[in-house]
């Protein structure tokens, strides 16, 4: 229920209590005022009770402090059913469901006023003919100078029309963000492939091309056999070691793009491979252990796994200070676990920003049918644990 309609149906049950409290106090200045004629209360009685009837949107009435009902407005007369002279004196249960009155429900909610002072409900409830309709509610008690509970004024209305237009736009988007996540698994398995494609183009057809210059190049060299001081032999040299950084930065981009060791090795080999590329490359000390076997791993589960794992060594060297990185992949129960924790300055929940790197993996763990959680570790620094069926992980 939202704020807006809280208030509305909040500021009805006010009024409603107040033309029928102030009913009630003619009821008692009557008995308590010789000065004021019969036929002036019965005037003013009855002017209430024109004001009350009126309102057709939502059923207005009182009961008594057992439940029962005591008056009935055309409201309730439209929304339930029945005619003041059917419902008059019966209890509030004939408006639940079976299932509500063995809950003991009714009973529940006059309890709940009573000590609350109000008390608001949503569910299904009975008309006479016995259709169901989706009620809005709101139960307010009315006490005595000594706070003894003398009734209750009940505002109900039907939002059944309501309920199911929310639930209408609640499967929209529950459909729409379904086929958004089949739209971005199948953008990231398109981006994948094409990487892995880049990585061979690259590896296969580039890597091929500068070797093949290298060994021509060392080739001449060895032809031209001049002394190292010699100015074209000095070229020769220089050109062949900026060819082998180039070779080398040519393997590293591959790698990034699509690590062959994944394909060629699996998943257990890609990671502990990861784990001492990091190590090397950050100067932290990584630690990578796990019990599985090298099993026949999907291929998008194999990719999706290790690029959490990417991204988590990669969020370590830039933001936690960390002196060592504790990383495992194992089976805990019928699911795949991976770890990767760290020693740094650790996670504040108050603070944490959704960055594309967080949500890209938490959308690729839920891409995988299994989820991430992102928390304080152990270790003092932070933890990301992925979680992933096995029956989704392997063929």
């Amino acid at each position: 229920m939202t704020d807006k309609q809280q208030l509305t149906i909040l500021i009805t049950a006010i009024i409603a209590t107040a033309l029928l409290g102030l009913a009630w106090f003619i009821i008692w200045a009557r008995k308590r005022q010789n000065t004021t004629t019969a036929r002036d209360i019965l005037a003013g009685e009855d002017r209430i009770g024109l004001l009350v009837d009126s309102i057709q949107d939502y059923a207005i009435f009182l009961l008594d402090a057992g439940g029962r009902v005591m008056t009935w407005n055309k409201g309730a007369e439209f929304i339930k059913g029945y005619r003041a002279e059917e419902v008059i004196g019966q209890p509030i249960s004939i408006f639940y469901t079976s299932e509500d009155n063995k809950k003991g429900e009714p009973s529940l909610n006059l309890e709940q006023a009573s000590v609350h002072g109000r008390h608001s409900t949503e569910g299904w409830r009975v008309r006479k003919d016995g259709a169901l309709f989706w009620s809005e509610s709101l139960l307010t008690a009315i006490y005595d100078s000594h706070h003894r509970v003398k009734g209750f004024v009940k505002v109900t209305r039907d939002i059944t029309e309501r309920r199911r237009i929310e639930e209408q736009l609640s499967s929209d988007i529950t459909r729409t963000n379904e086929e958004l996540r089949q739209l971005a698994s199948h953008l990231q398995n398109v981006r994948e492939e094409e990487r892995a494609s880049i990585a061979r183009e690259i590896h296969d057809e580039l890597g091929q091309q500068l070797t093949g210059i290298k060994m021509d190049l060392s080739w001449i060299s060895r032809k031209w056999n001049q002394p190292p001081e010699d100015p074209l032999q000095q070229k020769i040299t220089g050109t062949l070691a900026m060819l082998d950084n180039t070779i080398r930065t040519v393997r590293r981009i591959a790698t990034q793009l699509r690590p062959s060791i994944l394909d060629d090795l699996g998943l257990v080999a890609a990671i502990e491979w990861q784990s001492q590329e990091f190590a090397a490359r950050s100067g932290i000390r990584t630690q990578f252990q796990s019990t599985l076997p090298e099993l026949d791993f999907d291929p998008r589960a194999s990719i999706g796994l290790f690029r959490i794992c990417q991204e988590s060594l990669t969020n370590v060297a830039r933001h936690s200070g960390a002196k060592n990185v504790w990383i495992s992949l194992d089976c805990i129960g019928e699911d795949l676990h991976l770890s990767v924790m760290d020693d740094g300055r650790g996670f504040n929940r108050t603070i944490r920003t959704n960055t594309l790197g967080l949500l890209g993996m938490e959308e690729r763990a839920t891409m995988m049918g299994g989820s991430l959680e992102i928390k304080n570790s152990p270790y003092g620094g932070v933890a990301v644990e992925a979680t992933i069926p096995l029956t989704k992980t392997i063929h």
